[in-house]
């Protein structure tokens, strides 16, 4: 997300690019985090994006005149319109990304026995983008397929930070001071995090996001590769112990960086094939 700039009409810009942007800007925030269920206050998106509410008003207006947002008649706020996943089923069913990605989820879902998210690196945020089921029988489902959130707000986004530098990551978490508050992190826990998991190799999440449960992010790919990204396991606290990740986590960051060579060599620079 953009960092506030002075306020100009939203209308205008070079080539009216700026309201585009701004509109794109609006359309990534409404799906984050606990937005799509919730939905925001114009008052919200302009806190966070660092527009007026006026020109938050009216490119809301246009958006759900056309059907890209939709607004909740009883709380006020936005969510994300039918538009939007209309507009996805014009791609292919399954991204190129994550038929190369599959199988390796397979064998580290096998590997753990429990649930394995795979997400992916976009822009501040990270997106899961993929979900595997152990056969363990109590599976740990704390995430959907589709979630985005600042990427120093989940243990994947975390794992992904640690493959910038000090400088650059330290960067984009402070930039994302506000919407890392709204997931009651602060930037210098975030920070603590990423140094902690850098310097370990991994993040090791003791608490999870549903209660009783821990999760270990193993980076996939750095910032030269197509693809920045995560793999997750979610699991029982009582099976994530120091020693049981001591027993998986060569093997699972084995399958990682085959993926990660994997993706490299498929991808190349050629983000579109994504």
């Amino acid at each position: 997300m953009p960092n506030k700039e002075p306020e100009q009409d939203a209308g205008r810009g070079k080539d009216g690019t700026q309201a585009i942007t701004r509109a794109l800007d609006i359309l990534t925030l409404l799906a984050m985090g606990h937005a799509p269920k919730w939905g925001l206050k114009i008052s919200e998106i302009s806190t966070y994006l660092g527009m007026s509410r006026p020109t938050v008003h009216r490119i809301l207006n246009t958006l759900t005149e056309r059907g890209f947002a939709q607004k909740i008649e009883k709380s006020g706020r936005y969510v994300i319109g039918t538009q939007v996943p209309l507009l996805a089923l014009a791609r292919e069913r399954k991204l190129p990304l994550l038929q190369l990605a599959e199988p390796y989820l397979q064998e580290v879902s096998r590997i753990v026995h429990d649930t394995v998210f795979f997400s992916m690196r976009s822009e501040r945020d990270v997106l899961t983008i993929a979900r595997v089921m152990g056969d363990f029988p109590i599976q740990v489902l704390s995430i959907d397929v589709g979630d985005r959130r600042p990427l120093g707000a989940i243990t994947s986004g975390v794992a992904i930070l640690t493959q910038f530098d000090d400088a650059q990551s330290t960067q984009m978490v402070e930039q994302d001071e506000l919407r890392l508050a709204a997931f009651n992190y602060t930037v210098p826990d975030v920070l603590a995090f990423v140094r902690e998991s850098r310097e370990r190799g991994f993040a090791y999440r003791q608490k999870g996001l549903i209660p009783g449960t821990k999760a270990i992010a193993i980076p996939v790919g750095g910032p030269n590769d197509p693809v920045m990204a995560a793999v997750t396991v979610s699991g029982m606290a009582k099976r994530m112990t120091e020693a049981n990740v001591k027993e998986i986590i060569d093997d699972v960051r084995a399958e990682c960086n085959a993926l990660a060579l994997r993706l490299h060599q498929k991808l190349g620079s050629n983000i579109s094939t994504i």
